[in-house]
């Protein structure tokens, strides 16, 4: 049985499904193989007591690798599908659904840093790979999808 797997980002106009090969975007495996999380934290020193003591901590943002093939018939095709997508990592507030088999996450993001790479010289492709560091805040909304 395959793992199902769905990711979208709220984009301008709308929704973007990002894993749809019909409309041009793929997800890159290495999306998901990778999470890190860093804390905040106000630490307590003292010169009679050794070492620090953590008084509080909350989770830092959480920066997220999404790697997205994007493909289209033609150069301005594939141009409007990549600015469709860079123009929703260029919000200063978005959502991303993740679904991983039956759990879908929704994160609440801020403006994204990203790279366009393509295979072709001069930007004549109609492949380009959109790579980006989508900050997003630690606390995630989780669901059940029930098939």
């Amino acid at each position: 049985m395959a793992l199902e797997v769905a990711f979208s980002i709220q984009g301008v106009g709308g929704w973007i499904d990002l894993e749809d090969p019909a409309s041009g975007y793929v997800v890159h495996k290495d999306t998901r193989a990778q999470q890190t999380v860093t804390w905040r934290k106000q630490e307590v020193t003292s010169a009679y007591v050794e070492g620090a003591f953590v008084n509080e901590a909350v989770r830092e943002v959480i920066v997220e690798p999404l790697i997205v093939y994007v493909k289209g018939d033609t150069i301005l095709e594939l141009d409007q599908r990549v600015t469709a997508l860079t123009d929703a990592l260029s919000q200063l507030q978005f959502e991303v659904r993740a679904q991983l088999g039956n759990l879908r996450e929704t994160w609440r993001c801020t403006v994204a840093d990203y790279t366009i790479e393509t295979t072709q010289e001069y930007l004549h492709a109609t492949m380009a790979t959109v790579r980006a560091q989508v900050p997003r805040q630690p606390t995630v909304v989780k669901e059940e999808v029930v098939a």
